[in-house]
């Protein structure tokens, strides 16, 4: 009996939920889309993200091909390039890079296979749960992306930073001033590094235009067989 009245003055004690605001609610799911929207948009849009996600589409030799033309300096943003370091690192231990083995990678970069064998070692920025969404983001977009072509985007706009780059710094050593020739040394090195630019858009154009590009010995050859051309005498009119 007193249980039963001590339940009643509980029951007597609660108070009513106050109702929702639906309005606020609606748009706070709306803008939560939009953002969502707003990213998912920007990822795609993204290159460098397309390009880690064909990457880690594609079979170890077909990998290896890109890697050979594209540098990890190539990828700006730090997370897309700790990703590519690990694809980089499973293609060179003979292992495809596909999203379970990168993630694997991550998870245990320390882990020692049945045979005793070690597997990639990496050192990762950021927690693993980013890192592993990010990875299921790039190979989500990466599907069907025409490697060649977002390499050649990503190469490009690495070239323009490196111009960009040099030019900061040689603006900043002609104001400071340091000696000139300590700024034509730097100028030097910028240079050859814009030449390394230079080539590897041309191998990976040659790649996407699936052509391949003339050896410099062919293209001396073909400039020289030009030139005995010009030097040959007219032939005579026996008129």
């Amino acid at each position: 009996m007193a249980r039963n009245t001590r339940s009643a003055a509980a029951a007597g004690e609660l108070r009513p939920v106050p109702e929702l605001d639906t309005d606020v609610d609606v748009d706070l799911v709306s803008e939560l889309a939009d953002e969502i929207e707003r990213r998912t948009v920007a990822v795609r849009l993204d290159p460098e993200t397309n390009l880690i996600g064909a990457l880690m589409a594609m079979p170890a030799g077909e990998v290896a091909e890109v890697l050979e033309v594209l540098g990890d300096d190539d990828i700006e943003r730090p997370l897309a390039r700790t990703i590519l370091i690990v694809i980089r690192k499973l293609v060179a231990s003979g292992r495809t890079p596909d999203p379970v083995a990168v993630v694997a990678a991550i998870r245990n970069p320390d882990h020692r296979g049945a045979g005793g064998e070690t597997t990639v070692v990496t050192e990762v920025p950021n927690r693993f749960e980013t890192i592993a969404k990010f990875v299921a983001d790039c190979y989500t977009t990466g599907i069907g992306v025409d490697v060649w072509g977002t390499a050649y985007q990503v190469v490009d706009d690495a070239y323009r930073r490196a111009f960009g780059m040099a030019g900061l710094r040689l603006t900043q050593m002609a104001d400071y001033p340091a000696d000139t020739e300590d700024i034509e040394q730097v100028a030097a090195a910028a240079v050859l590094e814009w030449r390394g630019y230079w080539h590897r858009l041309r191998a990976i154009k040659a790649r996407y235009a699936h052509t391949p590009a003339p050896a410099p010995e062919d293209v001396e050859a073909e400039a020289d067989d030009h030139g005995e051309h010009r030097d040959e005498p007219a032939p005579e009119d026996d008129h």
